[in-house]
């Protein structure tokens, strides 16, 4: 996927989660067109050292950012929440990790902060595949949304960000990726349909619900390891 965030996981009807926002993902892109998902970008916090370093997204990167996810959902806080930026970067460059002092919704003692610091390594080969990381954490008809362009996104840019997500998402089908329905123009401005999670995405929902207990929010995040 390679941007694996709260943002980026919507919340279905039926409380699973599923992925969307295939623009930095690299799926056949580079054989059955022109693009190229070099230089990825994304959120720092989320992103693996070798993400930052321009290398390209791997399974590994995103066992990384899935530990930023499940810390997100157990404590409230992403990664690094009280770093600006360039801190964040400089921390994840030298293998900082996030520390339980600064995540108190996610106490010390807890024994996710053992597998949160494994999926953190500085070394790719080291974090364990999702698969293992499933095993580990004992997992067990619709309105549009349309994703419109960030200001400061140029249009040229902008229509090749929405041809390579449209293919991407295109080919992805999996019970915990929202389907991809098309696209449409709207005000000559191209825009990605899928159906409307109600609930919003991970983050806005957990934070609506602030009675869900640990457990809860570590079986509502899990299908998004499934992939």
């Amino acid at each position: 996927h390679g941007d694996i965030k709260p943002e980026k996981v919507g919340v279905q009807d039926n409380l699973v989660a599923a992925l969307y926002g295939f623009n930095l993902s690299k799926i056949y892109v580079e054989e059955h067109t022109s693009l190229t998902t070099s230089g990825v970008t994304g959120a720092s916090g989320y992103q693996a050292k070798e993400l930052l370093n321009e290398d390209p997204a791997t399974p590994a990167t995103d066992v990384y950012a899935f530990g930023g996810l499940i810390l997100a959902a157990m404590s409230g806080k992403q990664p690094f929440w009280n770093k600006r930026p360039v801190a964040t970067i400089l921390a994840v460059f030298n293998d900082k990790m996030p520390e339980p002092k600064d995540h108190t919704g996610l106490p010390t003692d807890d024994p996710p902060w053992k597998l949160l610091f494994a999926w953190w390594s500085g070394q790719p080969d080291n974090r364990p595949p999702m698969s293992t990381v499933l095993e580990t954490t004992g997992a067990s008809q619709a309105d549009f949304r349309c994703v419109r362009p960030p200001d400061d996104v140029q249009d040229e840019k902008f229509k090749v960000r929405v041809k390579r997500e449209t293919l991407i998402w295109s080919m992805v089908k999996h019970r915990n990726v929202l389907p991809f329905i098309g696209y449409q123009i709207v005000d000559e401005v191209p825009m990605i349909v899928s159906p409307w999670c109600k609930n919003g995405n991970l983050d806005i929902y957990t934070k609506a619900h602030p009675e869900l207990r640990r457990s809860d929010k570590l079986e509502l995040w899990f299908p998004v390891a499934q992939l």
